[in-house]
C-alpha cells in the first residue's frame, strides 16, 4: 500500500513539473503597441477632439484639432520640420531642424507666418 501511494504521488509531481516547464523558444511575448489616434477634451460646454496620424515607420505625422493642423516630416530617423497651419487666421508657423554629424539636434528655425 505504501509502495502504490509512493507510486501515485511520483506520478502527481512528474505532471506538474512537466507541466512548469519553460518553452524551448524563451521567446518572450510580442506586446502590441498602441498609439494614440484621438483625444477628446471638454471644459464646460465646449468639447474639443484632437486626431493623430502616423507615418509607416509609426512615427507621428499629423495632429489635428479644429481648423488646425500641425505636420511632422523626417529624412531618415531625424524630425526635420514641423509646420502649423491655421486656415481662416492666416497663421503659419514652420520649425525647421538641423542635426550634427553625430546626430544631436544642432539648431532650430522658427518662421512664422500670419495673414500670408
Amino acid at each position: 500500500m505504501k509502495i502504490k501511494h509512493t507510486f501515485t504521488l511520483l506520478a502527481i509531481l512528474t505532471v506538474l513539473l512537466a507541466s512548469c516547464k519553460k518553452s524551448a523558444n524563451n521567446t518572450p511575448p510580442v506586446k502590441k503597441l498602441k498609439y494614440l489616434i484621438q483625444t477628446t477634451a471638454v471644459r464646460g460646454s465646449t468639447t474639443s477632439v484632437v486626431y493623430c496620424t502616423y507615418d509607416d515607420k509609426k512615427r507621428l505625422s499629423t495632429v489635428k484639432s479644429g481648423a488646425s493642423t500641425t505636420t511632422y516630416t523626417y529624412v531618415g530617423n531625424n524630425l526635420v520640420s514641423v509646420e502649423s497651419v491655421t486656415p481662416p487666421t492666416g497663421y503659419r508657423k514652420t520649425t525647421d531642424l538641423t542635426y550634427s554629424n553625430d546626430g544631436t539636434l544642432s539648431s532650430t528655425h522658427d518662421v512664422i507666418f500670419r495673414n500670408g
